[in-house]
């Protein structure tokens, strides 16, 4: 056994609970894949607008598109944003578009 990891086998932390699989070295890009989805979703543009709007506002902002990106993540599952300034350049230039996300039956 080399001590890596195979593919599909669970990720396990010294407390053998099982560790979250979006913390790894991926996690950044993974976050900011979810966001691009979910801007494309909600403003029904595509991918490259979505990445383009994105770069954009973080650039304006002064922000990391990671950052901008987790906080649009969490914005659209409902989650508290943690880093302030990404909260408030979501709510500013999305923030409509969370307003109700829910199917209506």
């Amino acid at each position: 056994p080399s001590g890596r990891r195979r593919r599909g086998e669970p990720l396990v932390n010294g407390s053998s609970r099982v560790a979250d699989p979006w913390a790894d070295e991926h996690s950044g890009t993974r976050t900011l894949d979810l966001a691009l989805g979910v801007l494309v979703g909600l403003r029904r543009c595509d991918a490259k607008e979505a990445f383009s709007e994105l770069v954009d506002v973080s650039t304006r902002r002064g922000l990391s598109p990671f950052a901008l990106g987790r906080a649009v993540v969490a914005a659209a599952s409902g989650h508290p944003v943690l880093d302030s300034d990404a909260a408030a350049a979501v709510a500013d230039e999305w923030g409509e578009l969370f307003v109700d996300t829910r199917v209506s039956s």
